[in-house]
């Protein structure tokens, strides 16, 4: 799990749907930063071209 996140669970799910909720918010969050180091990028380059 990325750090900073906290996930709270309630006590129904089972292990192994604890497992897939935690592994689609980590793939999710790493989309998001990819995402966001890439306009990052962007940006920067747009600024030196300038």
């Amino acid at each position: 799990m990325p750090d900073g996140i906290e996930i709270y669970f309630s006590a129904s799910l089972a292990p192994g749907q604890r497992e897939i909720v935690e592994q689609s918010i980590a793939s999710a969050a790493e989309r998001t930063r990819a995402e966001a180091d890439t306009a990052r990028e962007r940006a920067a380059e747009g600024g030196q071209a300038a």
